[in-house]
């Protein structure tokens, strides 16, 4: 068990991370984003110009996006602007930030009694001069202050509209409205809890819709994310499996008494499942349990922190951890470091990795190398891509439509979606580095 003097700094140690985030906010922005400079001037004319073009999801050097950015500066009108034109607000930034936190922690500072919360720090044992300069730290920076009364706008309309998406995604989920469900995934924060108490995931894969989950897991949707009742989606497809076919046999489940009861309530809103919807169920168990797998993959070996890295894209942590680690080592699914990278789709992270001693001819689990298994992935890509576009053809689908379908983020049947298609691209251009690189003799070690 952790005392409260340990979690009281593990506590300020987040906060003052985040405080100093926002120090450099506005002052790295990348110098290729423009939209980030019509922001700071708070030009709305050209800031939606530049959005349209193609700078809505622009990320700057500090990791902020375009809508941060915006919030930032107290102007309600640009953010308005922003989100009417698509902007993400479930985007975070670096630090793993949304705009929903930034603002939060922001508005909360403003509200805190520095003399308080100093005198509680000194009754716990700290030392005056460090309960002084991490009461310093933890102030809003002066470029902040005075804004208190704009974040608190900004932040009460942002609600107003994820709570709005957050209703209508339930419905269309309910509803069984597929298209629907794809358009507002992509803009809605996917792992809240709903009326029912459940996730967007959980309510769409208790309807046995394998087309919904799938969207709602390419949409971000975590398969670790509990209900009100603690169950996952997951175990929820776990337990209507069992209790389902432990009552057409009258036998005994297993199930743990919350778990019977967790069914009975389910079985009342979307009745007792059919053949046909556990079948569902157990292609439904597949996919999450596969998605389970890969998330643990990412961050699962004895040197957890360059993997999580690696998947963020963090390429500036990435070098710093690579010059510390053994970078051949694999994790549970026996993935290198640089092998994460690859299959992510982070060219600059496997550049990264290159320059830091990361070896092409190590195996994987499966005995091929890097470029082996890249090559093998884009190649089934592309095939599975094809085949899904003559199915299209021939239910009158030009090619021409297909591609503004997916533009504009609607799912086609056995067709990828556009955060699919981005990052297959990805994987194209991580394998034209490489694949030259891998041929040439290496050095002596």
């Amino acid at each position: 068990m952790k005392n409260t003097a340990t979690r009281l700094l593990e506590n300020r140690a987040m906060l003052v991370m985040f405080m100093l985030s926002l120090i450099i906010y506005g002052n790295s922005y990348c110098k290729d984003a423009e939209i980030f400079k019509a922001i700071e001037d708070g030009n709305v004319e050209l800031t939606l110009q530049l959005a349209k073009n193609g700078q809505m999801e622009a990320v700057a050097d500090n990791g902020t996006t375009p809508l941060i950015a915006a919030a930032l500066t107290g102007n309600l009108e640009l953010v308005k602007a922003l989100v009417e034109k698509g902007a993400d607000i479930k985007h975070r930034d670096r630090t793993g930030f949304t705009v929903f936190r930034v603002l939060g922690s922001l508005c909360a500072r403003s509200k805190v009694n520095k003399e308080k919360q100093a005198e509680h720090l000194r009754k716990q044992g700290f030392p005056e001069e460090f309960v002084k300069n991490l009461i310093a730290a933890s102030a809003i920076p002066e470029k902040y202050k005075g804004k208190e009364k704009q974040f608190t706008e900004i932040l009460n309309y942002l609600n107003e509209i994820k709570e709005k998406r957050q209703t209508e995604l339930f419905k269309a989920i309910e509803a069984g409205d597929v298209e629907r469900v794809g358009e507002l995934a992509r803009i809605s924060l996917v792992d809240e809890l709903g009326p029912n108490g459940r996730t967007p995931l959980i309510t769409a894969a208790l309807r046995g819709s394998i087309e919904m989950v799938r969207i709602l897991l390419d949409a971000g949707s975590r398969t670790f994310v509990r209900d009100k009742d603690g169950l996952n989606a997951t175990m929820a497809m776990d337990v209507m499996l069992r209790a389902s076919a432990a009552n057409e046999k009258n036998g005994n489940n297993g199930l743990y008494v919350k778990q019977k009861e967790w069914y009975e309530k389910a079985v009342q809103e979307i009745g007792e499942p059919s053949e046909k919807m556990r079948n569902n169920y157990k292609t439904i168990l597949t996919l999450l349990v596969t998605r389970d797998k890969a998330s643990a993959a990412l961050g699962s070996s004895s040197n957890p922190p360059l993997f999580k890295a690696v998947a963020e894209g963090n390429v500036d942590k990435v070098r710093i951890l690579a010059a510390h680690s053994n970078l051949e080592e694999k994790n549970s699914d026996g993935f290198t470091p640089l092998m994460v990278a690859a299959f992510c789709g982070q060219l600059d992270v496997v550049k990264a990795l290159i320059a830091a001693g990361s070896r092409m001819d190590t195996r994987g689990r499966d005995g091929k190398t890097v470029v082996e298994m890249l090559e093998e992935m884009v190649g089934k890509s592309k095939d599975e891509i094809e085949k899904a576009r003559i199915a299209l053809n021939e239910k009158g689908m030009t090619d021409k439509q297909i591609e503004d379908a997916v533009s504009e983020g609607k799912r086609l049947p056995g067709y990828p979606s556009k955060k699919q298609l981005q990052r297959i691209k990805r994987c194209e251009e991580v394998l034209e580095y490489l694949k030259p690189a891998s041929t040439a003799k290496e050095p002596e070690r």
